[in-house]
């Protein structure tokens, strides 16, 4: 039985740059060469390996691993430094005003700022029954009144309340 033939026998790899010459069609031309190019840069990507070997335990090991592609540095500190922009000294100060305005004289007493990181501002509370209160009932409403007059430079995500002493001063 013969060998199944494809049906432009000059698709074999040895024969792609010979069958561009032959043919006088400029698109069947364009073909070859875009597919002999193709293929060349497959067979480059296998260079782009690294192999090592080395001696464990008595005997030889071989690790291969792809090579890494050069990063610029400009890109890999673009990241990091969009979210670690200056801010203003007392960006703490204009937050801890902001909930004393939103949550009211009376609830601004008994708690206090404790910490703004990420879009989590944390609120001490000094009294249990109002920290149950606050998020039992009016965590949602004080979220949504803190953004309206909110003024960090980092937006408010969210809203947690925790247990606080107040400070003795004498």
């Amino acid at each position: 039985m013969a060998s199944k033939r494809p049906i432009f026998p000059g698709t074999r790899k040895r024969a792609l740059e010979k069958c561009a010459q032959d043919v006088e069609d400029p698109a069947w031309r364009a073909w070859f060469l875009e597919v002999a190019r193709r293929r060349a840069e497959v067979e480059q990507a296998g260079k782009r390996f690294v192999v090592r070997t080395y001696e464990e335990d008595g005997g030889s090991k071989t690790v291969a691993r792809r090579k890494a592609d050069p990063v610029p540095v400009k890109k890999l500190v673009k990241d990091v430094a969009r979210d670690m922009r200056p801010r203003p000294a007392d960006e703490l100060d204009m937050i801890r005003t902001a909930w004393a305005k939103v949550a009211g004289e009376e609830v601004a007493g008994e708690s206090a700022v404790y910490s703004f990181r990420g879009g989590v501002l944390t609120v001490e509370v000094y009294s249990g029954i109002l920290l149950q209160e606050l998020r039992q009932f009016h965590a949602a409403a004080l979220v949504k009144d803190l953004r309206d007059v909110w003024p960090a430079s980092v937006p408010l995500v969210s809203l947690k309340f925790r247990t606080g002493k107040r400070s003795s001063t004498l």
